[in-house]
């Protein structure tokens, strides 16, 4: 069973591309993992997956068959990740 399917997905912020031409087919018992530097769009990546609303421009189809939930990050009150900096 498919969960999410993205065609011709492109992801960016002002003039910079964070993704682009991403086709990805997610089925059902796959394990996916995001692996990437801080600050290159992970977390805003998945933000977009929920629906939410972000400041990024977003194109090209996003197909959800299933319920995206996001566990926050654990770290400490002086540290901030790559993105919130």
């Amino acid at each position: 069973m498919e969960l999410i399917r993205l065609s011709n997905f492109k992801l960016a912020y002002s003039d910079k591309v964070l993704l682009k031409n991403v086709n990805i087919n997610v089925q059902y018992d796959q394990k996916i993992g995001l692996i990437g530097n801080n600050g290159v769009g992970k977390t805003s990546f998945l933000i977009i997956l929920r629906g939410e609303k972000d400041l990024a421009t977003v194109s090209g189809n996003i197909i959800k068959n299933c319920k995206l939930i996001m566990v926050p990050q654990i770290i400490s009150y002086s540290e901030k990740s790559g993105g919130e900096q």
